[in-house]
């Protein structure tokens, strides 16, 4: 059993990760109360799912489901209710992969846009609207969310790493550095 991706419900009652019971490297999601130790398995994909995150209130996982990692959608899964709706990309074959949920409820994504490149992009999941926003003209590397909606991006411009950072989705990006090779970037939880 391969596991991965773990995040902690905001409570911290609560975790969910990525497994791959059954079917060696075909990960899918599943919740474990901490105090107990139980497990609850909530997809059944053929597919990899990936990038598994809690909605604030804990009622809700979203995740990306995606055959290759250059196509996919996402997969809304209501714990309450116990079903699973799967959101289409924006853009035919393109892929739409899960980043977190913004303060006022939205899904934050790395979605294709029309160009071919990955951009940020806002998801309205009671409608399955996308919103890009942010640079669209090269590709995101990395994307990390933080609690307060702040967003810290590297993206690939002409094979040099640009780090910016958004206060909000919707703010104008501020460019903290430029130069070699960026894979990975994080935020605090506060914006930090």
């Amino acid at each position: 059993l391969a596991e991965a991706g773990v995040e902690f419900s905001r409570t911290g009652d609560r975790m969910v990760f990525l497994a791959d019971p059954g079917q060696p490297f075909r990960f899918n999601v599943i919740t474990r109360v901490v105090a107990t130790g139980k497990d609850t398995r909530h997809t059944f994909e053929t597919i990899n799912v990936s990038h598994a995150v809690w909605r604030p209130d804990a009622k809700q996982i979203a995740a990306t489901g995606s055959p290759d990692d250059q196509q996919g959608e996402v997969l809304l899964l209501d714990l309450v209710a116990n079903t699973q709706r799967k959101l289409p990309p924006p853009q035919h074959k393109g892929m739409a992969a899960v980043v977190g949920y913004l303060p006022d409820g939205r899904l934050l994504t790395q979605a294709t846009n029309a160009l071919g490149f990955l951009q940020l992009a806002t998801l309205d999941t009671t409608s399955g609207r996308y919103t890009f926003v942010g640079p669209g003209d090269w590709d995101l590397d990395d994307v990390d969310l933080a609690h307060n909606g702040a967003v810290l991006l590297s993206r690939n411009v002409h094979g040099v790493s640009e780090v910016l950072l958004l206060d909000r989705v919707e703010a104008t990006p501020q460019l903290l550095w430029r130069g070699g090779l960026v894979g990975d970037v994080s935020l605090s939880a506060d914006g930090k």
